[in-house]
């Protein structure tokens, strides 16, 4: 967040007032099998719903998957059952298999 009044997104400017208009629920999804075995710990969601909590946003659920591109199908289309919008983060740890 910048102290002009917008939220930095993927690099694009997005007025404060955009999301305080939208009264939306959110979700976020953290990919990545280091942190379902506790290789790291997940400092990226922490951050995310502390952000929108003091923005007075409404975070829904948070969920950790593996980094199975089944399992991130499935949890997409889940978590569009409880939130409107849906943060993903991923690539938090060095593994092989890492999708993000």
């Amino acid at each position: 967040m910048s102290k002009s009044g917008y939220y930095l997104c993927q690099k694009q400017k997005i007025p404060k007032s955009y999301f305080y208009r939208m009264q939306k629920q959110f979700s976020i999804i953290t990919i990545g099998d280091e942190l379902l075995i506790g290789q790291v710990v997940d400092t990226n969601s922490a951050w995310m719903a502390k952000l929108l909590t003091n923005n007075g946003m409404k975070l829904t659920r948070r969920l950790a998957i593996g980094d199975s591109e089944i399992e991130i199908l499935n949890a997409v289309e889940e978590e569009k059952k409880y939130a409107d919008i849906i943060l993903m983060t991923g690539g938090l740890g060095p593994t092989s298999d890492d999708l993000t």
